[in-house]
């Protein structure tokens, strides 16, 4: 371990910079260098512990800023913990007005373990930082063997055969097009614990056995896959309980699991945060899960002028959490609400905040406050009180939501490429999606979904704006729910009627080839389509079923093999204009 003096210990310097909205302009800024703290780039050791001792040097401090100079800085995992999980290398509570600035440093973390990890911490400024891994928690490959017990590869430059390395989840890649392929396979097997051997000289064994509710199909011989060692878990920045977050020229070129996650936050920018292929380098694939993902946020987030590349999942998803259901009326005013997936106590909502209840519809017919919230622990629930009276229906069983915890959106400028699952989930309330470029990417590029059928993820979708955005080949691959842009109830083998999803605006957007449907939208009430240019769509162009008040004007559709589909829709309420081809 690196020595760190007493002398070292208080070296700072104190310069005048820049500073956060909520502060005042013009104050000093107290500077620590991680050099001080003898974390040297460059120099091949393991540098968490100086970094660590330097972070320590900003608490207390009014505008802490900690300085990296240029250069690798290799980070190694943080303390092991229960079930073997390590904790976050570089972990960060309760520090408030600090910047981290990179100065193009470049960080590589060694283990499973999350890179920054900052739980209730306010204004914090992250600039001009690299962040990769090596080992790589994948590999990529050729398909030389396969049978029911494992699949061998010819391991593809720059990887090498390797032993003793899990296998979380198997994905296709198409070598020709340079992007995922889940149409090979798209296999799960979180937790399975049997390693890797080197069978000869470049071949390595991925054992599979462990099935679950996600395991797919496995690869025929001769394709190319990439083999997660570590699907989720691990992120290169995770905040928890922060506000006023700002990313800006940050690149993150891979990590085991996703790289932004914003967990009950509030305020967040992101500009130039480019998640993406390391230049050169032959790789196959960037994050092994989401690029970004917020759940529970509140105030503004804004994604803009940001690059998401070769993720093994979503480019964002932003949600309110997940959920919850009525497990007990307690009286006239309170309910006993547990979590919807998995049980246990869910998040814990804010005071005024307003609720809404639904059935398994998730059609909300009542909209309650929170007057106040305690915790349950034997049954696993949170009593949460209302101002209001509850209604007669609202009892076990009904479907909870928090709207309060959804953030105001805009994205913009940004560019979704080659990956896997999703670009946009949107499952929140006001988000304008604009100036967008969205390319081969395996399934929807923006979708709108609430679901009480597999992941439990919330809410339903208000006021979403989709404009002037730019689709090529997107949703190529086959899946349940077929639309570039996509809005959809999952409640299982029930429809639900309009209402789950309200104003709705898809405008001026160009959307060109695709393997499913162009626009496919559901449950809604409210609708626009308007002004867009759609062509090369092989399903429907635009396909909506069980919803209402329709505008669609001023399209204009072209070599696609339908054009206008209707299930289930009030048909009163839909209004068609001055379209070309529909």
């Amino acid at each position: 371990m690196k020595t760190i003096t007493n002398t070292l210990l208080i070296a700072a310097a104190v310069v005048i910079s820049g500073c956060f909205p909520q502060q005042q302009c013009g104050k000093a800024t107290f500077e620590v260098k991680v050099t001080d703290f003898a974390a040297f780039p460059d120099d091949g050791k393991d540098d968490r512990a100086a970094i660590v001792a330097a972070i320590g040097a900003c608490r207390g401090r009014q505008g802490a800023k900690l300085v990296f100079a240029r250069g690798r800085y290799d980070i190694d995992g943080g303390p092991m913990g229960e079930r073997r999980r390590r904790q976050p290398s570089l972990d960060i509570k309760h520090i408030n007005n600090m910047t981290i600035e990179g100065n193009g440093a470049e960080l590589i973390g060694h283990d499973y373990s999350t890179m920054f990890h900052f739980t209730e911490c306010q204004n914090i400024t992250i600039n001009n930082l690299t962040v990769d891994w090596n080992p790589l928690p994948y590999t990529q490959g050729k398909v030389v063997e396969v049978n029911d017990e494992y699949v061998d590869i010819e391991v593809v430059a720059p990887f090498t055969a390797q032993a003793g390395r899990r296998t979380e989840a198997i994905l296709g890649y198409d070598l020709e097009r340079r992007r995922m392929a889940r149409r090979y396979t798209d296999h799960y097997q979180k937790g399975y614990e049997k390693t890797s051997e080197v069978v000869r000289p470049g071949i390595m064994r991925l054992f599979i056995g462990r099935q679950d509710r996600f395991a797919g199909a496995l690869p025929p011989v001769g394709t190319h896959i990439i083999a997660r060692h570590q699907g989720y878990g691990y992120q290169a920045l995770q905040f928890v309980k922060c506000s006023n977050v700002r990313i800006e020229n940050v690149n993150i070129y891979s990590n085991p699991g996703m790289g932004v996650i914003g967990s009950i936050c509030r305020d967040i920018f992101i500009r130039h945060l480019k998640v993406m292929l390391r230049p050169g380098s032959g790789r196959w694939m960037s994050c092994t899960a989401d690029a970004t993902n917020f759940p529970g946020c509140r105030g503004t987030l804004v994604i803009e002028n940001c690059l998401f590349e070769g993720m093994g999942d979503d480019a964002t998803n932003i949600k309110s959490g997940h959920y919850s259901v009525v497990s007990e009326r307690v009286n006239d005013k309170t309910l006993s609400i547990s979590r919807g997936r998995r049980g246990g106590i869910p998040p814990v909502p804010h005071i005024g905040d307003r609720l809404e209840l639904s059935g398994e519809d998730l059609v909300p017919y009542t909209t309650v406050t929170v007057k106040s919230v305690k915790r349950n622990e034997e049954k696993e629930a949170l009593i949460v009180e209302f101002s209001d009276k509850l209604p007669e229906r609202a009892g076990k069983g009904d479907i909870v939501g928090n709207p309060s915890s959804c953030p105001s959106v805009h994205i913009r400028n940004c560019m979704v490429i080659r990956n896997r699952a999703r670009g946009f989930i949107i499952k929140n309330r006001g988000a304008i999606i604009e100036d967008c470029y969205f390319q081969d990417i395996t399934a929807s590029a923006i979708g709108m979904n609430a679901d009480i059928n597999v992941w439990w993820e919330s809410i339903g979708s208000h006021d979403i704006i989709i404009r002037n955005n730019h689709f090529v080949d997107c949703r190529f691959d086959p899946d349940v729910v077929r639309g570039i842009i996509e809005c959809l109830t999952n409640v299982g083998e029930r429809r639900s009627p309009p209402g789950v999803h309200q104003r709705i605006t898809i405008e001026n957007n160009i959307i060109q080839g695709s393997g499913a449907d162009g626009v496919k939208i559901g449950s809604a009430d409210g609708l626009v389509i308007a002004d867009n240019i759609i062509d090369g769509i092989e399903d429907c162009t635009i396909n909506i079923y069980d919803s209402r008040n329709i505008r669609i004007t001023g399209n204009r559709v072209t070599n696609s093999s339908a054009a206008l589909k209707t299930d289930g829709c009030e048909t009163d309420t839909i209004k068609l204009k001055n379209n070309i081809g529909l």
